[in-house]
């Protein structure tokens, strides 16, 4: 490298350059450190004492053209010296004031030992041919090295980046992986009718949709990673020596990203995070459909059994309405009587109604949320439908694990904020053309070095902030376990209560099952009033009624049990199939 080009290398450019050829033993936030609290190069490393310089004498290397004749006067020595150690001299005068030693430690490949060269190196000689004293040789290896050592790194620059330790941080920053969710993976995948349905609901379709959305920030993200290329014109007026000329001129740039201390790929990472949220709420969104279509799948079977158990009843005590009716008008069964039967049959008829109103109101959603699906989800959803006190459930909890990604992603988001300072390195070319006052094509290739020095706090406040917000994560994770407890807890509770009212209603439904069949035969006898037996059918119907509701109560809090767990589909036994779907592996 000439001594011309030498002078125009980018200092900070060098600098970098120089540690990676050195094996990276200092990082680019020790160099700034070091920068502050000491000087580039203490005075034993620059030399015994410059001003001693005027002494020594060298030989140039051997150059195209000319033998390898000496140097025959001291002012070719200290013209060269002086361009080598002109940098050196202007980082001392920058840090004035700062004493600690050099980041810039000589490298065991630059060190003299005895005062001896370098074997193989150019020995300066002096005018009568002699070999030059050590103290000589000492001086022309360290300008050697210091003229030397951009071209060295910059050769191993490309090759060093993934070995050196100055990338270490970025390696430590992993991406996951994430399973993008599509339509035609969703609907492809699916097994059951009732998962489908769900799956093209409307609140799912627009959840599935936004993790579509969500998933096209990776592709932005990862862009900053590729080469950009700009083209930029200016036009206007070029003053040259107290004269303005109009004229344009235009400039071809590229851009390569090189490196950032692992900034972009903690963006990229939050990206990530950001599309399993996604995946995660369109999962909780398909539960809380799920759950809605099984309570008015089971509150409709619910009302359906009931009316139908009623109107079994009410058509045995019409065929007995007439008598009851000829009774009273004969003046064998009092008024009294007659109030007490209408009662308990006015009783009925209410439930009936109530009965009635609920299973047309179920019917009807189902019907709409349905639509064309609704009879084979309806008998899908009966055969799959788990009776009794059963609940298979795993530990599976869609609500921690997207607590534990949004956990994942703040603890990212801190990072980002304590890294704001560091380095972001990019590799640069341009082309410009002529102007008005160049009449010559201007060109440009190096790196450019950018570090943030002060954000004004934000950084700060920005940590403090997601750490309180990590605090509540922390508390919301506690919360959701205490939660999980209680419900397990109450469903062991429920169980245990409702068995035995279950039995109670059983012995109930059975007593008054017998007295009915007594009466029957003792009224055809003509031992008991029509009153009697006509009581003893609608309480019979209530006791079958009740039975029913409890069976519907037993399937209604089992599947809020379910949900609270986050798996609504073990009610129906479809747990693997919507897991599938929403599988992040």
């Amino acid at each position: 490298m000439k001594l011309d080009s030498a002078r125009k290398f980018n200092l900070p450019l060098a600098i970098i350059v120089i540690l990676l050829s050195s094996g990276c033993n200092y990082s680019a936030d020790d160099l700034v450190e070091n920068l502050r609290n000491s000087p580039i190069l203490s005075a034993k490393q620059k030399g015994e004492d410059l001003s001693e310089a005027s002494k020594i004498e060298v030989t140039t290397s051997k150059e195209k053209g000319s033998s390898n004749g000496p140097i025959t006067d001291n002012a070719e020595y200290e013209k060269a010296k002086a361009v080598l150690t002109a940098p050196v001299i202007a980082i001392d005068n920058f840090f004035a004031g700062l004493t600690s030693s050099s980041i810039f430690p000589q490298t065991d490949k630059d060190k003299v030992p005895n005062g001896t060269p370098k074997k193989g190196s150019a020995e300066p000689k002096s005018k009568s041919g002699s070999n030059a004293s050590p103290t000589k040789y000492a001086e022309y290896e360290k300008a050697k090295a210091v003229l030397t050592a951009p071209v060295i790194a910059a050769d191993d620059f490309f090759k060093s980046l993934k070995s050196s330790s100055f990338f270490a941080p970025a390696d430590q920053v992993s991406v996951p992986e994430v399973k993008i969710l599509s339509n035609d993976l969703t609907e492809g995948n699916a097994k059951y009718q009732t998962t489908l349905a769900v799956l093209n609901s409307p609140v799912v379709a627009v959840a599935r949709t936004s993790v579509i959305a969500s998933s096209r920030s990776l592709d932005v993200v990862a862009s900053q990673k590729n080469l950009t290329a700009n083209l930029s014109t200016n036009a206007g007026i070029f003053p040259e020596s107290g004269k303005v000329q109009p004229g344009a001129q235009a400039t071809f740039s590229l851009s390569k990203f090189m490196f950032d201390y692992g900034q972009t790929d903690r963006q990229l990472k939050l990206a990530a995070l950001e599309t399993k949220g996604s995946i995660l709420s369109a999962h909780t969104a398909l539960n809380s459909e799920l759950t809605n279509l099984l309570s008015n799948f089971i509150i409709l079977e619910g009302a359906r059994n009931s009316l139908d158990v009623i109107d079994t009843y009410l058509l045995q005590y019409e065929e007995r309405e007439q008598t009851i009716r000829t009774a009273v008008s004969s003046g064998i069964l009092s008024r009294t009587d007659l109030l007490e039967i209408e009662e308990a049959k006015n009783n009925i008829d209410s439930q009936y109604e109530r009965l009635k109103l609920t299973k047309d109101r179920s019917e009807k959603f189902l019907q709409t949320y349905l639509d064309d699906q609704y009879s084979k989800v309806n008998e899908e959803i009966s055969k799959r439908l788990v009776p009794g006190y059963k609940l298979n459930y795993t530990k599976t909890n869609v609500s921690s694990d997207l607590i534990a990604v949004r956990k994942i992603a703040l603890e990212t988001e801190i990072e980002i904020a304590q890294n704001y300072d560091r380095y972001r390195i990019n590799a640069n070319a341009s082309l410009s053309s002529p102007s008005p006052v160049n009449d010559s094509f201007s060109t440009f290739a190096g790196f450019s070095v950018t570090k943030p020095i002060l954000d004004g706090g934000q950084s700060p406040a920005t940590i403090r902030k997601k750490k309180a917000d990590l605090e509540v994560l922390i508390q919301e994770i506690n919360a959701l376990e205490l939660e999980r407890k209680l419900v397990l807890s109450s469903w062991e509770i429920f169980k245990k209560y409702h068995k035995m009212d279950g039995e109670f209603l059983e012995e109930r439904k059975e007593i008054l099952l017998s007295k009915s069949i007594e009466l029957e035969s003792r009224f055809k006898a003509g031992q008991v009033g029509v009153v009697s037996l006509a009581s003893a059918i609608l309480s019979s119907a209530q006791a079958e009624v009740d039975i029913i509701q409890h069976q519907t109560e037993l399937m209604q809090k089992k599947l809020e049990a379910a949900s609270a767990l986050t798996q609504p589909c073990a009610v129906v036994d479809i747990c693997e199939d919507i897991q599938q779907i929403f599988s992040m592996e």
